[in-house]
């Protein structure tokens, strides 16, 4: 299953890329199947069909989140981060699911997502992320509500 932006004639772009990326300025990501996985929540990050990258989506029910997201810090210009969480969150809204932030430790790079998030009005803030190690790593719960 790809996952990609509905980007067709006369579709109305979705409520957290409005308040997000109403330019879209942001690079045009898609996730594709890995096909050397056998999960099938392993996707590959692709940028011009190029892959920059990987994730794994874990959750159940009414509820999604990244288990892991690894981009390559040199094959990628800035805002491809962003760019791969609206996608993850459109998906999940499609199936009716809020996205959330994981259970686990997150990094500088999420806590600082999850924040552009909540700004533009996107994510609620359930409990503040607060730093746990000094590596540094961080918990705390955000989630993006469908509407």
């Amino acid at each position: 299953m790809e996952f990609k932006r509905d980007e067709s004639n006369g579709s109305k772009m979705s409520w957290v890329r409005e308040l997000v990326d109403p330019d879209g300025s942001l690079p045009k990501i898609e996730l594709e199947d890995d096909p050397r996985q056998k999960e099938k929540h392993i996707k590959n990050i692709l940028l011009d069909g190029q892959k920059i990258g990987e994730l794994s989506i874990g959750g159940s029910g009414k509820f999604r989140h990244f288990e892991k997201v690894s981009l390559s810090e040199t094959d990628r210009p800035k805002g491809c981060g962003l760019a791969t969480y609206l996608l993850a969150i459109e998906e999940a809204q499609k199936d009716g699911a809020v996205f959330e932030t994981t259970s686990w430790y997150l990094t500088e790079d999420s806590v600082k997502i999850w924040k552009i998030l909540a700004e533009k009005g996107v994510a609620t803030v359930v409990d503040e992320f607060v730093q746990v190690t000094d590596v540094p790593q961080f918990m705390g719960k955000y989630r993006v509500y469908t509407k």
